[in-house]
């Protein structure tokens, strides 16, 4: 179906419908990618996995997507958590307000984990976000740790399937060929394997 071109400006009541079925959406395509077919209330697997991820972290509690996220520790944990080599948890936390961690979290999980800011900062932090915008806002850094992990399982059986090829081709009776161009003879393997 075809939006308006302010669908989403003026109505509030337009982005919480919509924010609700993209919030269903996910938790049903969620557990069909884990192969279970009913619904172990989503949001105690979403936030056991936060804990999870932010367990040794200081200043973080998760207790529910809507209240336990919103000073802006925990979302900073969870950037943290993902990649720690783009800032010190501590410093960040301690330097910063409410406000500027909330800020900054948004900020960052757009830049490093793919999320985008779909939330106000000033309503995040004042907890006006019901479980359906901050629920799908926090599934979406879980979406970018699958996604990760997904890809580095792919770059580590691409490796290994060069690392095979090669050893293939040094052990095979063809590894000795070579190639006369110009006047010049190169070895086979070597361009092979180049290429691999």
């Amino acid at each position: 179906f075809f939006f308006k071109k302010d669908f989403f400006v003026n109505d509030t009541t337009n982005r919480t419908l919509l924010f609700g079925f993209l919030w269903m959406l996910f938790k049903k395509t969620l557990l069909l990618a884990l192969q279970s077919e009913e619904d172990p209330i989503f949001n105690n697997v979403l936030l056991k996995w936060c804990r999870q991820m932010t367990e040794n972290y200081e200043g973080v509690n998760i207790e529910t997507t809507t209240s336990s996220f919103k000073d802006g520790h925990a979302l900073l944990a969870l950037i943290h958590k993902f990649d720690s080599t783009h800032f010190d948890y501590k410093k960040t936390v301690l330097s910063l307000s409410v406000y500027d961690r909330v800020r900054t979290a948004f900020d960052w999980a757009e830049k490093y984990l793919g999320v985008p800011k779909l939330l106000n900062t000033h309503k995040f932090v004042k907890g006006k976000y019901d479980e359906h915008f901050s629920g799908l806002y926090v599934a979406l850094y879980l979406h970018a740790f699958i996604l990760r992990e997904n890809q580095l399982k792919i770059h580590e059986q691409l490796n290994n399937l060069k690392s095979d090829m090669r050893r293939l081709w040094l052990e095979s009776p063809f590894s000795d060929l070579s190639i006369e161009v110009e006047g010049h003879v190169f070895p086979l393997h070597a361009a092979i394997l180049e290429t691999v």
